[in-house]
């Protein structure tokens, strides 16, 4: 009795059935009330006849117009639902159950264990795609219930991907023009149904029922969940991007201030040379002078392009020297490319930082190492002659009064000219 009590089709024919018990005897009751309140005649054949032939009009016309009507008022106050939905034995008919709006949350813990109920399937394996748009989240369902969750790399998913892009709807293990290749999978995972969430040309999801549907509205139900479960993944995933995107804005915006503070390097004086910088407004280099034991070294660290991510690269890299100096103070060109290269990845990350280290001598002249080959060091009176080759230890040396010039992507970073009197002061 209790199990036939916590079904909705149970509970239905439960009640109904007392509220007909209970209308039999109201009738039964009303029929004896009449013959208790209409008075025997005498023991006449006739009399006896024309007073049952009385009561019967009376109680016909009073279940008519009374019994009736009071029998169906409370069985619409008992069942809220109509009786077409009650009768079919369903607790929520699909139609009643497709105009639910809701999100990933709420369909793994709400829709889908009212889906398996309505569609009286106990087990049941649904995947998600994940925000990353590279592996799929389980979720195992028994009885009803979500019984377990894994962010695993369901293997079988290539196959899957491409089996649904041409067949693109409800796959049965019963269907005669069922795909060998979507049959053998369903085989293998000993599943009967599989539906699978598609929006446009992306297979964002699917779900295994182990069992066949037992509704008969089953087939068309699950075609119109499935496309509201694909927009409810999708929606998901775009909202996922739109957070990280407004997240990552704000690093970008952080990494261009701090690129913009380090970038901002002091021009030291050294005799022989005036040293002229040019601001980089695309942000796409930085440089920094740097004296050990009485020499000037000038380390260059250019990308393609500017912006944040270039402007967190370009400082990770430029604090990583500033320690290389702090810690090491027998340094040389050797010393500090090799230890660039052994201890930093950056160099090698996207988007391509290219490198420039070059040491001043006195006497005007110049050592320079270039990694990359955007760097250009030119003499401006003779543009077209080449005076350093990346990969090489360059010995440039420069002539009093002309001014040389170091360009990276065709943007000028540095003016040098080597004075001819060697007590002459760097330009400010």
């Amino acid at each position: 009795m209790q199990k036939l009590w916590n079904t909705p089709s149970g509970r239905y024919r439960l009640q109904s059935w007392l509220i007909t018990a209970s209308s039999a005897v109201v009738i039964t009751s009303l029929f004896f009330l009449l013959h208790t309140i209409i008075p025997v005649p005498d023991q006449s054949p006739v009399e006896a006849a024309r007073r049952e032939n009385l009561i019967t009009v009376l109680f016909i016309v009073l279940s008519v117009l009374i019994l009736f009507p009071a029998r169906e008022y409370f069985l619409r106050r008992i069942f809220k639902r109509q009786d077409w939905e009650t009768l079919i034995d369903e607790d929520i008919h699909h139609l009643d159950f497709l105009a639910r709006q809701f999100s990933v949350d709420s369909l793994l813990h709400q829709i889908i264990p009212d889906l398996l109920f309505w569609l009286r399937v106990s087990s049941a394996r649904i995947a998600l795609l994940s925000e990353d748009r590279r592996s799929y989240r389980f979720h195992i369902y028994k009885n009803g219930k979500i019984i377990k969750g894994n962010a695993i790399y369901y293997q079988k998913t290539e196959e899957l991907k491409r089996e649904f892009k041409a067949y693109r709807k409800i796959a049965c293990i019963d269907d005669e023009d069922l795909p060998e290749g979507l049959k053998d999978i369903m085989q293998q995972n000993r599943v009967a149904w599989i539906i699978p969430f598609i929006f446009r040309t992306r297979l964002l999801g699917f779900l295994f029922l182990m069992e066949p549907p037992r509704n008969r509205y089953a087939d068309r139900a699950l075609q119109l969940f499935a496309g509201k479960a694909a927009v409810s993944i999708q929606n998901h995933i775009l909202s996922s991007k739109i957070i990280d995107a407004g997240e990552f804005e704000k690093e970008l915006q952080s990494a261009e201030k701090i690129h913009s503070l380090m970038k901002n390097s002091r021009v030291p004086a050294y005799p022989g040379f005036q040293l002229q910088p040019h601001q980089d407004a695309s942000g796409s280099s930085v440089q920094e002078f740097f004296t050990v034991d009485d020499g000037l070294f000038l380390v260059i660290f250019a990308t393609q392009r500017g912006g944040g991510v270039s402007g967190l690269l370009l400082s990770g890299l430029l604090g990583h020297l500033y320690s290389l100096v702090h810690v090491e103070r027998d340094l040389s060109i050797h010393r500090i490319l090799g230890h660039m290269r052994k201890e930093n990845s950056l160099l090698r990350m996207e988007p391509g930082v290219e490198m420039l280290i070059a040491q001043f001598h006195a006497g005007g002249s110049m050592t320079v190492f270039v990694e990359g080959k955007q760097f250009r060091f030119q003499d401006t009176t003779q543009p077209d002659r080449i005076l350093i080759s990346p990969g090489w230890r360059n010995y440039v040396d420069l002539t009093p009064g002309i001014l040389y010039r170091i360009e990276h992507n065709n943007q000028i970073l540095l003016d040098i000219r080597a004075n001819s009197n060697p007590a002459a002061e760097a330009i400010q």
